[in-house]
């Protein structure tokens, strides 16, 4: 009865996961009197470390992690793919005129990423002339990163 017959994670399929967060994997075995050491592996080590079941995300990709659970000759092992992305990587940047506040007529350049930030603000009562070129160079720069 002390040699597990499985072990599961409390973690299945793929699971998203951002740069800079660090969530524990937590193994269970079957039967519940079952006792096993655990081993721990990343299949890239480039994407996702693995020790003592806590995920270190070091960059973005695809990783699968795998836990052993070993009592003697006796191992079983699960598995779960973690998707590691940069919550703050640029998708997109859009140019806006947000109206007028006070008789300005304000030009916003906003990045979008998981949070969207303001890449620059300027107020003009006419257009800045170089500002869309910016924005312009910005999305061909995120273009370029994300194909």
């Amino acid at each position: 009865p002390y040699k597990p017959t499985a072990v599961k994670l409390d973690k299945t399929g793929t699971v998203g996961l951002n740069l800079g967060d660090t969530p524990t994997l937590t193994p269970s075995l079957a039967p519940e009197t079952a006792q096993a050491t655990y081993t721990w592996k990343s299949s890239s080590t480039k994407v996702a470390k693995v020790a003592g079941g806590v995920v270190t995300p070091v960059a973005e990709g695809t990783a699968t992690i795998t836990v052993t659970a070993t009592r003697g000759s006796v191992k079983k092992t699960a598995t779960v793919k973690i998707k590691v992305v940069d919550p703050y990587k640029p998708t997109s940047v859009k140019l806006d005129k947000t109206g007028e506040d006070d008789g300005v007529t304000h030009d916003v350049g906003v990045v979008y990423a998981k949070n969207p930030f303001v890449l620059c603000m300027l107020s003009e009562e006419t257009d800045v002339p170089g500002f869309e070129r910016l924005i312009q160079d910005v999305a061909g720069e995120l273009a370029a990163m994300n194909s």
